[in-house]
């Protein structure tokens, strides 16, 4: 019974599949907000290699440290947050198209890992 219940609490989420062509590589990105980047911004820039986005967001830290007050600092900053949250993957998946990955497919799933599947198999038919 508690499969059932972990069942109905999973949501499928789409994915959408990239692929460089000469690397072979695929990457999945996930579709909707990141909590992930709106809590940790330029680390998880960092993190996923969008080292314009860590370094961009670095410079606005700095020039608001320098030339605001800090209550403005902290409104800039959750601004900063909010915006990562809902674009974050959104960049990633401009970055990836800048270094020649190409969208294959968009597939429904549960997970990183299935969604990754899934294009295997939808690839191979």
């Amino acid at each position: 019974m508690s499969s059932l219940k972990n069942f109905k609490t999973m949501k499928m989420t789409s994915f959408a599949i990239y692929k460089h062509d000469e690397l072979q590589d695929i990457v999945a990105v996930r579709q909707g907000v990141s909590f992930a980047a709106a809590i940790f911004g330029f680390l998880w820039a960092l993190y996923k290699k969008i080292w314009w986005l860590a370094a961009l967001t670095i410079l606005i830290h700095y020039l608001i440290s320098i030339y605001l007050g800090a209550s403005q600092e902290l409104i800039i900053t959750m601004a900063l947050a909010i915006f990562y949250g809902l674009f974050a993957q959104d960049m990633w998946e401009l970055d990836l198209q800048r270094k020649d990955y190409k969208c294959k497919d968009i597939v429904l799933a549960y997970s990183l890992e299935e969604a990754e599947l899934k294009y295997y198999a939808n690839a191979q038919k």
